[in-house]
């Protein structure tokens, strides 16, 4: 159960429209960081039957046609049951696909004074962490898993019913290095901006470097939206940051 999560974010042109519009955008996993990140390797070790099975689900969603079908399911039963390269690439290339097409995520932390996340994502400093109450808005929130980190990637079997459900494991495994950003991800159907509910947000946390102009600037829409809502600011508290109220 998450209720309070923490998005760092450099205060830029989109932060404004997003904010604005009370939006957040969810990115294609293809986009992070992390060159490994969303690339496990796969276990492509399937039965004939769970090709068969495979092959039937994903032909009949791309084409809807059963002529078309019939003519392609002997040959690619044969070809992806007898060699090893062509399933590999086969399962690759869908993977790919429905990563590209059907998976948004946009991510959070746990916390919001951790000082690599702050100097990472949150502009040195200079930017902003938004603080979002789940319990205030559980249908948006409602898709939200955590990292699991490890030491060496494992490889993943998918299954063959494939589905953009199917990918969560597999998008929410990371090396332990890591682990230091505590993440949690929500997920959408495809990439792109989706509206939250405005006192879902409630609580922003400046950094100790962001400018005063964008300051004044985010509390003033923030207001207008929920009356309520929080603000605090970084201090150094000696080797880690502690929070205050501004």
């Amino acid at each position: 159960m998450f209720i309070e999560i923490y998005k760092y974010q450099p205060i830029r042109e989109y932060f404004w429209k997003n904010l604005i519009n009370d939006e957040l955008w969810f990115n294609n996993p293809r986009n992070f960081n992390d060159w490994y990140d969303s690339k496990l390797p796969l276990n492509i070790d399937y039965t004939r039957t769970e090709i068969e099975e495979f092959i039937k689900h994903s032909y009949y969603n791309n084409f809807g046609n059963l002529e078309r079908f019939e003519e392609m399911f002997s040959k690619d039963i044969d070809r992806l049951s007898s060699n090893k390269l062509e399933r590999e690439k086969c399962f690759k290339d869908i993977t790919e696909h429905y990563i590209n097409n059907y998976i948004g995520i946009t991510c959070f932390s746990k916390e919001g004074i951790n000082t690599g996340l702050w100097g990472h994502y949150g502009d040195d400093n200079k930017g902003v962490c938004l603080v979002f109450d789940s319990e205030k808005d559980k249908e948006y929130f409602k898709n939200l898993y955590n990292v699991t980190y490890v030491e060496i990637l494992p490889s993943i079997k998918l299954r063959l019913k494939f589905l953009p459900d199917d990918l969560r494991a597999y998008l929410t495994i990371k090396t332990t290095k890591w682990k230091y950003e505590d993440e949690i991800r929500l997920f959408r159907h495809k990439s792109g901006r989706y509206k939250y509910i405005p006192n879902s947000l409630t609580k922003v946390i400046f950094g100790m470097k962001t400018d005063t102009k964008d300051i004044n600037k985010i509390k003033s829409i923030c207001l207008l939206k929920n009356k309520d809502i929080k603000f605090y600011k970084t201090e150094d508290g000696g080797g880690n940051f502690v929070l205050k109220e501004f």
